[in-house]
C-alpha cells in the first residue's frame, strides 16, 4: 500500500521563490509540479526498519554565500585545516549574519567533504565529536574563531561563531579536501519520521 502526503518545496522562478506542492510516495518520489523528481524515498535494500527518517534544515543565502572548499596539500595536515577554517570565517565576515555555526568537513573527496561539513550542522548545540582529538580541535577552532573580533552582525561585539563541529572520512594520500559550511545564528532543523503505515511523527529538538 502507498501513502502520499502533499509536501511543500520551493521553486525559483525569475528570482522569486514560490511555494510548489510536492507528492511525497513512501514507495516512490518526492514529485514537483514538473513532474521532476526532488527526492527518491524507495526502499533501500540492506537498511534494517520499516520507518522512513526526513530532516529538513532551512539554511539562508547570506550564509550559504559564504561557504568554502579547499584542496589542501597533505603536508599541511591538521594544521592547515584549522588555519584554513580560521581564514574562511574570517572571509565571512559579516556577511552570513554571525554569530555563526561552523561546519567542517575533512577528507573523502572534493564533495563530499561539503556534504561532511553541510551534516556537521546537524549536530546537537555544544554536543562534541566523539574522537577526543577531534573534540578538541573543535573547542580550539571555536576559541580562536572568537578571537576574530567580528561579533554578533558584525559589530565586534559578542560571540563570532556559537558552535563548530567536525566531521571526517577516509582520503586518498595525495588529496586533504576540507569543506565549511557556515549557518547563520538562526540555524535550526527538525526531523519528521514516516512509519510503515503513513503516520508522521516530528521531533523539532533534532
Amino acid at each position: 500500500m502507498s501513502t502520499r502526503r502533499s509536501h511543500p518545496f520551493r521553486q525559483e522562478q525569475g528570482g522569486v521563490q514560490n511555494i510548489g506542492t510536492a507528492n511525497l510516495d513512501v514507495r516512490g518520489s518526492a514529485l514537483g509540479e514538473d513532474g521532476l523528481d526532488l527526492l527518491r524515498v524507495g526502499p533501500a535494500r540492506g537498511v534494517p526498519g520499516d520507518e522512513l527518517e526526513i530532516i529538513a534544515m532551512p539554511k539562508g543565502g547570506g550564509s550559504s554565500n559564504v561557504a568554502n572548499h579547499r584542496m589542501l596539500k597533505p603536508g599541511l595536515g591538521m594544521k592547515g585545516v584549522k588555519q584554513f577554517v580560521i581564514e574562511a570565517v574570517a572571509a565571512a565576515g559579516s556577511q552570513g549574519c554571525p554569530p555563526y555555526f561552523v561546519g567542517v568537513g575533512i577528507g573523502g573527496s572534493e564533495d563530499l567533504c561539503m556534504l561532511l561539513a553541510k551534516k556537521a550542522l546537524l549536530k546537537p548545540f555544544k554536543v562534541r565529536n566523539p574522537d577526543p582529538k577531534l573534540a578538541a580541535i573543535e573547542e580550539e577552532l571555536l576559541e580562536k574563531i572568537n578571537e576574530l573580533g567580528i561579533g554578533a552582525m558584525g559589530l565586534g561585539e559578542g560571540p563570532t561563531a556559537l558552535d563548530v563541529h567536525i566531521e571526517m572520512a577516509a582520503r586518498h594520500p595525495a588529496s586533504l579536501p576540507v569543506g565549511i559550511v557556515i549557518g547563520c545564528w538562526a540555524l535550526r532543523h527538525a526531523k519528521a519520521t514516516i512509519g510503515p503505515r503513513g503516520g508522521v511523527k516530528i521531533d523539532k529538538s533534532a
